[in-house]
């Protein structure tokens, strides 16, 4: 009696757990909205009657593989538990259908929300409002006691071939979105410092499907980052090599989900860091990696560069590093005559190829000169070394700096004419190229200008490899 009395209760609790549950591709899969409601299947569609054609896919593996092309540290970040699965959908008001938050992946800088949407939804009868892609336009969450009201607009992240697929009546897509802040949320507000973060907010998604926008109702979505998570291993040396002067001490290397970092002390009391520098990751597992030449100083003489994310962790790790930058002052000049531009076209180039300079071993060649109406002039510069192999030649002046130091650097150039105006310009480049950008606003009656360079960067050659072990 007890025997059939405990079947006849699993009975019934399969026939309960039976209606939680739906099949998807052959399945069987549990998706709840936050009611506890269980998801219908999504309404069958005429592919022809859509206004836009995207790729179809035949399973849910194919469309996580979607979502891992499109964000290649997607993969690890599951591997390790880091995204948040919602399945929190809502009503798409005036539409037949819905749409689902799937997955959220806070990575503490960058936040991807992977959707889907019935493509019931995206149908319209009138056949006019085809010629409108639909887009995801906006997103709005709901404030707390921690976080204020806030609407990130002017996303248009279009529904198209390239940002989205088709599986089982539904097209999924992803938004890349940045950190919430407590106020001014936007891509302009990344926190450089990234910090732990768990908040439910609820949230709504502005669509424009057939020229109409639409706001979804708000669903509770859970934005979580866990910064220590997303280490995944540290590796350190007891190295340090010096040579022409130069101490380079590396200090620890961290493997992380979103990318890579190496920490280390520079040392040059002669010449100024310009905080760029070239080098290689290679891992005992035969991958490697070209480190971003962009370096951020975390402190006086301490540094921290970027590489990206390794396929899998290593125990081991070796930077060679090849080159430093350095800058130091070293002026050199050339003129422009304002009378070989006619003024008959928005754009006039005059094509000079002669040398202006000879600066470490390497020679400094005046292109061309660009004219842009009356508002802007750019001189394209070219840096010819002597030798391929020669330890040190002048470089273009590598930067990433938009703050003060930027500022700093727009002094590397001054801009004067004959008739006594002046004004700062701007130098940039990368490797044997470089580029002077200067406004004309202060030259319209000018005959000739005279553009000085006041610093040079140039390379300092090394060729050592460091060796990393994991802690």
């Amino acid at each position: 009696m007890k025997r059939f009395q405990w079947m006849l209760l699993l009975a019934a609790v399969l026939v309960v757990a039976a209606g939680a549950y739906w099949m998807e591709g052959g399945t069987i899969k549990v998706s709840h909205e936050a009611d506890s409601k269980p998801m219908r299947k999504a309404k069958d569609v005429n592919l022809d009657e859509l206004p836009i054609t995207l790729p179809e896919v035949d399973n849910e593996d194919a469309v996580d593989h979607f979502y891992e092309r499109l964000n290649p540290s997607l993969k690890t970040a599951r591997q390790n538990g880091l995204t948040v699965k919602e399945a929190q959908s809502s009503p798409v008001p005036g539409r037949d259908g819905r749409m689902q938050i799937n997955e959220v992946w806070h990575n503490g800088r960058t936040i991807t929300v992977m959707y889907s949407l019935d493509l019931s939804a995206l149908i319209d009868k009138d056949s006019k409002n085809h010629s409108y892609s639909p887009m995801i336009e906006s997103v709005t969450i709901q404030g707390n006691k921690a976080i204020d009201t806030q609407t990130l607009s002017g996303l248009s992240v279009p529904i198209d071939s390239e940002n989205a697929v088709i599986f089982q009546n539904r097209v999924y897509g992803s938004l890349q979105l940045p950190a919430i802040s407590k106020q001014d949320w936007g891509y302009e507000n990344i926190p450089e410092e990234v910090h732990d973060f768990d908040e439910t907010l609820k949230t709504s998604i502005g669509i424009r499907i057939g020229g109409e926008r639409i706001e979804t109702e708000a669903m509770p979505i859970r934005y979580l980052h866990d910064k220590d998570s997303h280490l995944l291993a540290t590796y350190e040396t007891t190295e340090s090599y010096t040579e022409h002067g130069v101490t380079f001490t590396p200090m620890e290397l961290k493997a992380g989900v979103l990318s890579n970092s190496i920490h280390f002390r520079m040392e040059d009391p002669g010449a100024a860091f310009n905080e760029s520098l070239e080098g290689i990751i290679q891992t005992n597992a035969g991958e490697s990696y070209t480190i971003v030449p962009y370096i951020h100083r975390l402190k006086e003489g301490v540094y921290e560069g970027y590489f990206p994310p390794f396929s899998e962790i290593p125990d081991e790790v070796t930077f060679q590093l090849q080159q430093v930058h350095f800058k130091e002052i070293h002026p050199y000049s050339f003129e422009v005559d304002m009378n070989k531009f006619k003024g008959t076209s928005d754009h006039e180039t005059w094509t000079a190829n002669k040398k202006i300079a000879e600066i470490h071993d390497t020679d400094i060649i005046l292109r061309r000169v660009d004219k842009h109406g009356n508002e802007h002039m750019n001189a394209e510069l070219f840096y010819d070394p002597h030798s391929k192999d020669q330890p040190s030649k002048v470089i273009g002046a590598m930067s990433e700096n938009t703050g003060p130091e930027a500022a700093e650097q727009q002094k590397d150039v001054f801009i004067s004419s004959e008739d006594g105006k002046s004004i700062d310009g701007f130098l940039h480049g990368y490797q044997d190229e470089g580029n002077i950008d200067f406004g004309l606003h202060e030259f319209d009656q000018s005959d000739r200008l005279k553009i000085t360079v006041e610093k040079v960067v140039y390379t300092q050659k090394l060729d050592h490899s460091f060796t990393f072990h994991r802690k």
